[in-house]
């Protein structure tokens, strides 16, 4: 179902043959924090993700900060969309401080309508 939605890309990110560059899971509504976390933790062993859209999937504050430290070092990740979560204030703080403190590549951040 849609609930493991997450947990199955984040096994398929995780995996050395995975040459995905672009990754749009958006409008799955269901990411959990733990869910998050599985595919912050797959995105450290990532090396080809380029571009990452998490729109629209409810997630929140706590969620955001499960998934900043992985994308604040990923060694390819420029483009991160975040857009329709409610990801608030704490959330984009979280994320800002990640991406200013472990020299991220990310060159785009898209934020609207997160209560950021």
């Amino acid at each position: 179902g849609l609930r493991g939605a997450f947990e199955f890309v984040a096994a398929l990110l995780a995996g050395e043959e995975c040459r995905v560059q672009k990754l749009a899971l958006s409008g799955v509504r269901s990411a959990s924090v733990e869910a998050l976390a599985a595919l912050g933790a797959a995105l450290d062993g990532n090396r080809h993700l380029e571009q990452l859209s998490l729109g629209c999937n409810f997630i929140s504050a706590e969620g955001c900060r499960a998934l900043a430290a992985a994308v604040a070092s990923h060694p390819a990740l420029r483009s991160l969309s975040l857009e329709h979560n409610p990801i608030q204030d704490s959330g984009a703080a979280a994320l800002s401080a990640a991406l200013c403190g472990r020299g991220s590549r990310l060159t785009s951040l898209s934020l609207p309508f997160t209560g950021a």
